[in-house]
């Protein structure tokens, strides 16, 4: 558990420092095969959304797109999480989302680890026990 904290503080502070870093990875991985899409919308946390706008025109030549990219600053995303959306599709990062995810599949994985250790010490007392049967 002390390393998911770490984990979540972790990231909390690499977005705070860098809040556009994730999203433009996911716009550049987004762009090349949609490269023909007529248009995409970006939607970010409205206190980053001008700081995007020129490192969008570079990504998009990079990447070949040839449509239209309109950028909106919006009060309900947290910064570092961002909705691509398209005519027949979107994608979108949720840092609390996956949190939640990753929390899940943690406390899924110590729980049968506990139970593993619990059967691996049954065994053990059993063998050291001859008397004992099993149940």
């Amino acid at each position: 558990e002390l390393a998911v904290v770490a984990a979540e503080k972790l990231a909390a502070r690499l977005i705070e420092e860098q809040p556009l870093a994730e999203i433009r990875a996911l716009l550049a991985d987004c762009l090349g095969p949609l490269r023909k899409a007529p248009h995409l919308v970006v939607r970010l946390d409205a206190r980053d959304a001008a700081a995007l706008d020129p490192e969008v025109t570079r990504i998009a030549r990079e990447t070949g797109f040839e449509g239209r990219i309109v950028i909106l600053g919006e009060d309900d995303l947290a910064r570092g999480d961002c909705r691509i959306e398209w005519a027949d599709g979107g994608i979108l990062r949720d840092r609390a989302a996956l949190a939640a995810e990753i929390e899940t599949v943690v406390d899924r994985w110590v729980a049968a680890r506990r139970t593993q250790i619990d059967r691996d010490a049954d065994a053990a007392e059993a063998a050291d026990d001859p008397w004992r049967t099993a149940s």
